[in-house]
């Protein structure tokens, strides 16, 4: 991406966990609940602050690329950007289920981190802090997923298919993760 020839979008807090949160406000949704997923949100983001900025492909998982001898291709780069290079690491590494969140996911994606970062690190070495950060990226990406879904859906949809009970799984979800994080 070094010889891209034009600016990168940089996309933050207010795309990876805002939208989410007015998403719910909008909606209407418990006001104690979304400060909860408020509060984390920012303490998480305050995390993702810190780690150097740079290219991130925004959406790296095994869908997103093929292999083709010894080499992968990557595609699908519509939300690349200028953000968190950490936050494609987090993606790949992810082994957590989207809608229910099992008590081996942290162990799972811990595992599945260790094992990519033995090739990753051979073209990069992530720092103790951008290592650490993986998990609380598997948080922020929740946000963005439920916020992208939701607005994808919205146009096409209306309001019909949310509800409380959806914003609850979600809720649930981010807090477990919080727990099994020890955050």
């Amino acid at each position: 991406m070094a010889d891209y020839p034009k600016p990168l979008i940089k996309r933050g807090k207010s795309f990876y966990i805002d939208r989410y949160i007015n998403l719910m406000k909008a909606y209407g949704y418990s006001n104690a609940k979304i400060s909860d997923l408020a509060d984390y949100g920012d303490k998480l983001w305050r995390s993702m602050e810190q780690l150097p900025g740079g290219f991130c492909h925004g959406d790296l998982h095994s869908g997103n690329m093929i292999k083709a001898g010894e080499r992968f291709i990557l595609f699908d780069f519509d939300i690349a950007s200028h953000a968190y290079p950490v936050i494609d690491a987090a993606t790949l590494s992810d082994r957590t289920n989207f809608n229910r969140l099992d008590d081996s996911a942290y162990d799972n994606t811990r595992r599945m981190f260790e094992r990519f970062y033995q090739g990753y690190s051979k073209e990069r070495v992530l720092s103790d802090c951008e290592a650490e950060a993986i998990f609380d990226f598997i948080a922020i990406r929740h946000y963005e997923l439920n916020a992208t879904i939701t607005e994808y859906r919205l146009p096409l949809r209306g309001t019909s298919w949310m509800s409380d009970a959806g914003f609850d799984e979600q809720y649930e979800w981010l807090m477990r993760w919080r727990k099994m994080c020890g955050r």
